[in-house]
């Protein structure tokens, strides 16, 4: 199941360098917008982080996994 264009998303053109920012969603689309060079355009990666839990959430966390 493809989500389509959401608003703030960036596509950028590995062809020619361009970029787009969705301000507008799209519903119904099926692919990454076109560039107008042609190409596909695609999301920038983005590597995955890792963030610190505080100590109310890892106690909630911990308390559900022993549950089960």
């Amino acid at each position: 199941m493809h989500e389509g264009q959401m608003e703030g998303q960036i596509y950028y053109c590995e062809s020619c360098d361009s970029e787009i920012n969705v301000v507008q969603p799209v519903t119904g689309a099926r692919a990454n917008p076109r560039c107008r060079c042609g190409a596909q355009m695609k999301k920038p990666y983005r590597k995955p982080s890792v963030c610190k839990m505080n100590a109310q959430i890892e106690t909630l966390s911990v308390a559900k996994t022993n549950r089960n």
